[in-house]
């Protein structure tokens, strides 16, 4: 039995924890550059916490295991999206969609259907909020991430471009809800 609930300071300890072994199985068992240049990192995470938008999938004993910024209104990186082999275009209204981002689910978890249960309630969190579609975005070689939104409903929607110094373009995903 897992809960989604509100990141708070207590937690972060733990998902400075699990943001560096993602980054590190990133950087050597996928060897992609996503998340290889200090972000994101316990500031980021804090700031999450001030802003409103962070939260955690905790265990049993209130531990979390997964940790996601989910964001009610416009995200400006989200604004031009591009084609190529995808759509180009997103499905949901304007309007009416949550941003997630920074999304982690603690390794010592994974392949255990942890990931996919955390996506599911922050779906049901946000269809609960008056959302009517998540969209969120990933590295090209991030495949475990790209298979597990795929298993959750995501369609691939398009390209957009951040500002990471290491690569910079993104995959974008979208799922109605």
């Amino acid at each position: 039995m897992y809960i989604l609930r509100k990141l708070e300071m207590r937690d972060l300890d733990k998902i400075d924890s699990m943001i560096d072994l993602a980054k590190r199985n990133m950087r050597e068992v996928l060897k992609i550059d996503q998340w290889q240049a200090g972000y994101p990192n316990r500031e980021t995470y804090s700031s999450d916490i001030q802003k409103g938008i962070g939260y955690v999938y905790c265990d049993e004993n209130d531990i979390p295991v997964g940790v996601a910024a989910v964001i009610f209104g416009n995200e400006p990186a989200y604004d031009v999206i591009e084609g190529g082999e995808f759509p180009g275009k997103w499905q949901g209204d304007e309007q009416s969609y949550a941003a997630v981002h920074r999304y982690c689910v603690d390794l010592a978890v994974t392949r255990r259907g942890v990931g996919s249960q955390f996506m599911e309630d922050i779906a049901r969190f946000c269809k609960e909020n008056g959302k009517t579609s998540i969209r969120i975005d990933t590295h090209r070689g991030n495949k475990a991430m790209r298979r597990m939104l795929q298993k959750c409903g995501f369609c691939e929607t398009g390209i957009i471009y951040i500002p990471e110094p290491n690569c910079n373009e993104r995959i974008t995903y979208e799922k109605l809800i």
